[in-house]
């Protein structure tokens, strides 16, 4: 069985990958909760009605995680705590199939780190990457490198203050294959900076000092939109101090801002990453719907990078969720996904669903502190299991270009004697469908409007659908 993770890959790939009738699971953690009340591993379905807590995390073995789970290469997931036996941290691996989970590895509080917080990143090489908020030979946090199964970790990065210190959230490949990502402070101003990272030179360049006025002290992963910027947020600084949203322009090393968030625009104190939407639309949650008052819960909200604007689209109300911390996941075509912290019938945070069409919210279940609480800047991990047949398939196919200017062809690897395929918009409207004698078949894109597309495919009864790009 392969499983695939929903990850926000470069705008220059295909954003992620469907399969027919696989079975979909959305894994995530708490921080509270659970038999010993440290947190959880949990999983809903595909549908969100039901929920299953797999995994209580005890002092012993990491207590207390932050943050999201990876699929790493050696297909099992993988995660990290702030806390554990020593109370510095650890980084445990979960195998989703058997339910087993080991820790793997245990900071020591010394030169090597400690107290990860940030969700891994699993990079091309099968290696994996993270941050620590504190220690290393500069005490202000550092880079490690940790193989899948392995018992040790290999510091990359020392952080030294002014190049950076406390790094709180994760890092982001880059279409270039460079890491990106942000400390919480230190730099010029002690307010954060924006760095590049070279996981196969070890080089490091600090390529933004944040600054007040323009955002400070962010906690947030960077987005690479589809025009190739770098998009984040920060809960602090900006003219009323309630965060900004802004822009790194990679060509040009330019640093914009973009939005100040002012509690009433979109809200205020932004913590989690933002998420790019079929639409082209970036969406993200604010912890706060004002700047100041008890009834302050948070919103989500939309930004078209096109034309600089924002929008709140929903309050929540604190039974429907309050103060999310974490970050939004592209369920399906139309659909995001995402948890808050707080809120709901027991005050311990919510799963939700929202429709971007219609600007619906659906609240589909209550933590309640045995199946968790406090899922404090989660996000949702979206793992797809797929059937042997699916995964011969989806193994013997190539789609290139992608994104495709003016054609694309569909590849078998393989013989075989026929095969199928529909292109579709987001909308189900069919634009193209042909059934193919041989293995391949060039289509023509070139006067069909810009957008997303589902592709189709079938082969001896069995079908894929993966995203394609269309310029």
């Amino acid at each position: 069985m392969i499983k695939l993770l929903r990850i926000p890959l470069t705008f220059a790939i295909v954003l992620y990958f469907l399969a027919g009738q696989s079975q979909i699971l959305y894994w995530g953690l708490t921080n509270k909760g659970g038999e010993y009340n440290v947190g959880t591993i949990f999983y809903t379905d595909k549908f969100g009605d039901e929920q299953q807590t797999i995994h209580s995390f005890q002092y012993n073995d990491g207590d207390s995680p932050i943050g999201s789970l990876v699929l790493a290469s050696d297909d099992n997931l993988y995660g990290t705590t702030p806390g554990g036996n020593t109370d510095y941290g650890v980084i445990f691996m979960f195998d989703d199939n058997q339910y087993h989970y080991q820790k793997m590895f245990e900071f020591n509080g010394g030169t090597e780190g400690f107290q990860p917080t940030g969700q891994l990143v699993s990079y091309g090489n099968g290696k994996l990457y993270g941050m620590t908020r504190n220690g290393g030979e500069g005490l202000s946090g550092v880079i490690f490198e940790y193989v899948p199964g392995a018992s040790e970790i290999s510091v990359k990065k020392y952080f030294t203050g002014m190049d950076g210190a406390y790094p709180e959230g994760g890092l982001t490949i880059g279409a270039n294959n460079l890491l990106y990502g942000l400390t919480s402070y230190g730099g010029d101003n002690n307010a954060g900076v924006l760095f590049v990272f070279d996981p196969q030179t070890g080089d490091y360049e600090k390529i933004y000092d944040f600054i007040p006025a323009n955002g400070m002290t962010p906690v947030c992963n960077l987005l690479q939109a589809w025009n190739g910027k770098l998009y984040g947020v920060t809960p602090k600084g900006g003219t009323f101090n309630a965060g900004v949203l802004f822009e790194y322009d990679i060509t040009s090393e330019t640093y914009t801002k973009l939005i100040d968030f002012d509690g009433q625009n979109a809200g205020s104190e932004p913590l989690g990453s933002l998420v790019e939407a079929d639409n082209g639309l970036l969406y993200g949650m604010a912890m706060k719907n004002e700047i100041s008052g008890n009834d302050s819960y948070g919103t989500i909200y939309s930004y078209d990078i096109t034309n600089f604007q924002i929008h709140k689209i929903f309050t929540f109300d604190g039974l429907n969720g309050a103060n999310p911390t974490g970050s939004l996941i592209e369920m399906e075509v139309s659909k995001l996904a995402g948890v808050t912290d707080k809120g709901g019938s027991s005050d311990d945070g919510v799963r939700f669903e929202f429709d971007i069409i219609n600007n619906t919210y659906t609240k589909k279940l209550d933590f309640n502190g045995e199946n968790g609480s406090q899922p404090i800047y989660g996000s949702l991990v979206k793992v797809y299991y797929m059937d042997i047949a699916e995964e011969q398939l989806y193994r013997n196919i190539e789609i290139y270009p992608n994104p495709a200017n003016n054609y694309m062809l569909i590849s078998f690897k393989c013989d075989i004697e026929s095969f199928e395929y529909v292109l579709l918009n987001l909308e189900g409207k069919l634009i193209e469908q042909s059934t193919v004698e041989g293995k391949h078949v060039q289509i023509i894109t070139k006067g069909i409007p810009s957008g997303t597309y589902l592709l189709q495919i079938k082969s001896n009864g069995t079908m894929i659908s993966k995203k394609v790009i269309i310029r």
